[in-house]
């Protein structure tokens, strides 16, 4: 029997799905978006469980989102992940009445 990837970490936990698209974005490591600096610092934001990167470089604030369809999404990430999972494992393609359900 093959797995099931509907229950993988990325699909059910938002700080993992974050650290997914991190790892996708940046298969080598972190990088600057703007400058392609490697010093990239993790700023502490108490009251939020977002995660904002900034490099040491130009000083810029980022996050894995930034530049990619999620950077003014308010869908979590793991809704994101299961969508395409469901869609890409379709053999004859999904609705968007059928991704609603």
């Amino acid at each position: 029997m093959g797995q099931n990837l509907l229950n993988q970490a990325h699909t059910i936990d938002e700080k993992a799905a974050y650290e997914h698209l991190a790892k996708m974005r940046w298969p080598n490591g972190l990088r600057c978006i703007r400058c392609q600096g490697e010093k990239i610092y993790t700023l502490n934001l108490s009251a939020s469980s977002r995660v904002v990167l900034k490099c040491a470089k130009c000083r810029k604030q980022f996050s894995a989102r930034v530049g990619t369809i999620f950077e003014d999404s308010k869908i979590p990430l793991t809704k994101w992940f299961i969508a395409f999972q469901l869609m890409v494992s379709s053999k004859k393609g999904m609705s968007a009445h059928q991704l609603h359900r």
